[in-house]
Order: structure tokens, then C-alpha cells, then sequence
């Protein structure tokens, strides 16, 4: 496993590289969508949440799309992308964003062919990978799903917040959800 971290380390430090020579006439400009970030989300006492904290109003915030047609109640996850070919820097190769995931909420056991990496910033969830029951992930713990590897998380009283980032394929018609009874649908 270590050399897939690496890999995703390694492309998501050169996108953030090549992100940073941008002029900001090349970034994207996108609509401001400011979800409702609760006070709990930042309480981790770290320099990068104080500067999260600082930035997040300013941050092109979406409703996530590949869920919340089937499920509205999920439509009060929120998701930023960063870097990729929607995101607030352009890269054609690589998406890094944030999730708002709200108290109380299930993201329904899904897959995609992106291989994927999180990194839990802020709250405690439970997160489910292939066959195995849900496992309580903290601030600081990373959780990668390999490619069309089914997955899934599930906050109780306090959000979550995330950085995740998607290697490989990482086109949004790639992905699919596991509906209670068996059976997959296609975004």
C-alpha cells in the first residue's frame, strides 16, 4: 500500500506545485456556494484548521451531485474541488478537494474508478471498505479505496470533514451506489 500512497502523494504534490504557478487570471472563478460550517467542524486545535477556518466562506462549496439525486437527504454534503478539471486550479490528471459531511448522515456504500485517498481533518466517522464493517476513522487518520473498491461513511453526532484526492480514472460517470437491496446504479 505504501507504494499507492506514494503515487498519490507524489501527483497530488506536483498538481499542487504546478497550481501554485498559476496567475490567478488561469484559475477558475466559480459561484460561492457557503454551506453551513458549523463551529465543531474546526474545533481541532491545528494551524491548518485555523487557516481552513479563515478561508472556508470564500471557497466555491457545491452540493455533492452524484448522490443527492437519489437521496435528498444528502444533499446537505458539501464538497469543494480544489484541483481538477472542476476545481478552483486546473489539472486534467488529478482532483483534491474538501468534504462536508453533516452530522448524522450515511454516504451510502458506493464506488468509483478513481483510486482515492482521505485524510480526516476534523470529526470522528465510521468508514466502511469492501466486506468489512464499518471502523471509526479520527482527525489525522488517512483511508484509501482502490479503485472500484465499494466504500462507505457514516457520521453520528459530530460532521465530517475531509481532504480527498482521486488519481487514475477520474471521471464522475464512473461511479456507482449499492442500493439496499443488491442493487447497483450507475451516475
Amino acid at each position: 500500500m505504501s507504494e499507492l500512497d506514494s503515487a498519490i502523494a507524489l501527483a497530488a504534490c506536483e498538481s499542487l506545485l504546478n497550481a501554485s504557478a498559476q496567475s490567478l487570471d488561469e484559475i477558475s472563478t466559480k459561484s460561492v456556494f457557503a454551506p453551513d460550517l458549523e463551529e465543531e467542524v474546526f474545533h481541532h486545535p491545528s494551524s491548518e484548521m485555523s487557516l481552513l477556518k479563515e478561508v472556508a466562506d470564500s471557497l466555491p462549496w457545491t452540493r455533492t451531485k452524484t448522490i443527492a439525486k437519489e437521496n435528498p437527504k444528502l444533499s446537505t454534503l458539501a464538497a469543494v474541488e480544489l484541483i481538477g478539471p472542476n476545481g478552483v486550479a486546473t489539472n486534467e490528471k488529478l482532483r483534491l478537494g474538501l468534504l462536508l459531511q453533516p452530522a448524522c448522515t450515511h454516504y451510502p456504500r458506493h464506488r468509483h474508478a478513481a483510486e482515492e485517498l482521505y485524510l480526516v481533518l476534523s470529526g470522528t466517522a465510521l468508514w466502511g471498505q469492501g466486506k468489512a464493517e464499518p471502523t471509526p476513522r479520527q482527525p489525522g487518520s488517512f483511508c484509501h479505496h482502490a479503485s472500484w473498491e465499494w466504500h462507505e461513511m457514516v457520521t453520528a453526532e459530530e460532521p465530517l470533514l475531509s481532504l480527498w484526492c482521486w488519481t487514475g480514472d477520474i471521471r464522475f460517470d464512473q461511479y456507482q451506489f449499492l442500493h439496499p437491496d443488491g442493487l447497483v446504479d450507475d451516475y
